[in-house]
């Protein structure tokens, strides 16, 4: 197999870049500033029909109207967007706003606007400065004229796209394809490249992380390059783990020095917030934060966490059909603990087990959902879901009537 030009975690920072809602705009910018100066530049030399030659101030009111009302179109969606991220923030949970900012609808119509705003601006500049030639001027024409047809086309997709933007089921849309994403990248990749270890990691050489945070990603590749010849890392965290100077980042069987330490840090990211790519229990953890925010008194909605556990539910079933996919070649010198089919389930089911015991069409739909996962193939993922249809039950029989109670036993009578 042919290596990566980039390392995994070199692309990590590419991709985690290129979702920062500047970044489009910005290329798209300079991409309009291009051409501009393209027209510029265009010698005078050029023998054109007179059907094609246009009067050096004949662009200027198209580019007026347009610089004008893209700063508009501008400072409206900018206000729309920041009205949404709110209101997402306020209705489902402020971890689910990374999601509605790197969205590529979101980020491609924000770029086409801010590009014809600038394209504008320095063209009707360049024209008011006579810069132009006839060639140069039939160019500024073309752009322009492709321009304003794109513009247009985005305008009316952007008015369908922030009418839906920041609403609940979007929301939890948007949620359920990261996590899908990472959960069939764990299906295909169990320990990121590394070799799946059950247990803690033998005793060894801790090495501790330098920076105070979580775990956002592994590059495996890249710390097995780094250990010498018989060395073996074992990692003690998966992403997601929140690492302090206490927790061990890693145990190596022989001790390392400076530069091997520094090797490990290296090749895993941390920072302030989780990150969606290689944690599926983040998904789990904010699909579960929505369904108890609407479980809440002040919003009581329990039709949203009724949807959250089918999302859940679907989500689970995907992974268990990625697992039929080959699984991607492991390194031997880095092992890595095995994700907990315990703590994946708790994380995703507790909050609404909790929040909505006292619902018992919430606890209905919770048990079918449970139900279900625990009738899959997959020993680990079957046994957690039966843990956590007892834990259903055991909340909703501290609180419910005796008669929903005895509903929801019936309901959960056929797994065994």
């Amino acid at each position: 197999m042919v290596p990566p030009i980039l390392s995994e975690r070199v692309r990590f920072q590419l991709k985690r870049l290129a979702h920062r809602l500047w970044f489009w705009p910005s290329a798209y910018s300079l991409t309009a500033v291009a051409v501009v100066l393209a027209a510029a530049a265009l010698p005078s030399g050029y023998a054109l029909p007179d059907y094609l030659t246009f009067a050096s101030d004949s662009l200027e009111p198209v580019l007026t109207v347009m610089a004008s009302s893209m700063l508009a179109v501008v400072t409206f969606s900018l206000s729309a967007i920041v009205s949404v991220l709110a209101a997402a923030a306020q209705a489902a949970t402020p971890r689910a706003t990374t999601l509605l900012i790197e969205d590529a609808g979101l980020q491609r119509t924000l770029s086409v606007f801010v590009g014809a705003f600038l394209f504008s601006i320095v063209a009707l500049v360049g024209s008011v400065g006579g810069v132009y030639s006839d060639a140069g001027r039939l160019l500024l024409f073309a752009a322009t004229v492709v321009l304003i047809a794109v513009v247009v086309g985005t305008l009316l997709r952007w008015i369908d796209r922030v009418s839906r933007l920041g609403r609940m089921g979007e929301i939890i849309d948007r949620t359920e394809e990261a996590t899908a994403s990472a959960l069939k990248d764990f299906a295909r990749r169990p320990g990121l490249g590394a070799t799946v270890r059950d247990g803690p990691a033998p005793a060894g050489y801790p090495v501790f992380a330098s920076a105070i945070g979580y775990v956002q990603h592994m590059d495996m590749g890249q710390l097995s390059a780094a250990l010498p010849e018989g060395v073996t890392c074992h990692l003690a965290v998966r992403p997601g783990a929140f690492m302090d100077p206490v927790r061990p980042l890693a145990i190596f069987d022989v001790s390392p020095d400076d530069v091997l330490a520094e090797a490990l840090r290296r090749a895993i990211t941390i920072g302030d917030i989780r990150s969606f790519e290689q944690d599926p229990r983040f998904g789990m953890v904010v699909l579960a934060e929505i369904a108890s925010k609407a479980l809440s008194p002040g919003v009581n909605d329990p039709g949203t966490a009724i949807d959250v556990s089918g999302t859940l539910t679907r989500l689970l079933w995907g992974w268990r059909a990625d697992l039929n996919q080959p699984v991607q070649d492991a390194v031997t010198n880095v092992t890595i603990p095995a994700l907990s089919m315990d703590d994946m389930l708790e994380d995703a089911f507790r909050p609404i087990a909790r929040d909505g015991a006292g619902q018992v069409e919430v606890g209905l739909r919770l048990v079918a959902a449970l139900r279900s996962l625990a009738e899959m193939d997959e020993p680990r993922l079957a046994a957690a879901a039966r843990a956590r249809l007892a834990d259903v039950l055991h909340r909703a029989e501290a609180v419910l009537l005796p008669v929903d109670a005895e509903a929801l036993k019936r309901s959960a009578a056929a797994c065994t």
